[in-house]
């Protein structure tokens, strides 16, 4: 037997002590994913937020649209149809639609604002996390026709609707109709009350298609 074999005693691996530590750190257990780390130390991940931002403000977006046609549509067809076929004559009926068109009117400028708003949340939002996804013309022709909806809305209100008010008083009622030049004149305010919404509604159409269109990845 070699004795160089002999005298060479067995080594054995050093076990480790319990509860110790390693004085080297992994890597990975350094730099670590960010996000991990992020949601141990409670913090935010600013694209979540974002996310849920944009989802929010384009839920609420088609929401007031939606409202908006909905209201018209209740009432230039539901409730205009049933005032005229229950109260027989157009200003008796008027004493029903004149109130709900110009609380419909109201919402629709409330929706309007609220509208604009979250554009203006949303667009900018959408430009910032997706720099390569322009809708910088489909947010220009939004904004341009929710303002001109919103305008629409104020011009009915605050100058249309008066005038209809002003020669539904004096004007002459004979067998439940307007009458004379006063009647004549409520008549030609009405028609252009009635385009005026008609064009409200279409544009809002057009509205909830740009809507639908804008805040995709292509």
């Amino acid at each position: 037997m070699d004795p160089k074999t002999i005298n060479r005693a067995p080594t054995t691996p050093l076990a480790k002590p319990a509860g110790t530590t390693p004085l080297l750190r992994p890597p990975a257990a350094i730099n670590g994913n960010s996000s991990l780390s992020s949601s141990r130390s409670g913090g935010t991940d600013p694209r979540g937020l974002a996310s849920t931002i944009l989802v929010l403000s384009r839920w609420l977006q088609n929401l007031v649209i939606g409202v908006w046609l909905g209201a018209i549509l209740t009432v230039g067809v539901i409730v205009a149809t049933v005032a005229v076929s229950v109260m027989k004559t157009p200003v008796a009926a008027g004493t029903i639609i004149g109130p709900a068109v110009n609380d419909v009117t109201k919402l629709g400028g409330i929706c309007g604002v609220i509208y604009l708003v979250m554009l203006l949340i949303h667009d900018p939002l959408w430009k910032k996390y997706h720099p390569t996804v322009s809708n910088a013309l489909l947010s220009f022709l939004k904004t341009v026709l929710a303002a001109a909806m919103v305008g629409a809305s104020g011009y009915l209100l605050y100058r249309v609707g008066p005038q209809m008010t002003h020669y539904l008083t004096v004007a002459h009622v004979v067998n439940g109709h307007l009458t004379g030049v006063a009647g004549r004149a409520f008549d030609w305010w009405h028609k252009l009350y009635v385009q005026v919404t008609q064009g409200i509604f279409g544009g809002g159409l057009l509205l909830l298609l740009l809507t639908q269109m804008s805040g995709r990845k292509r």
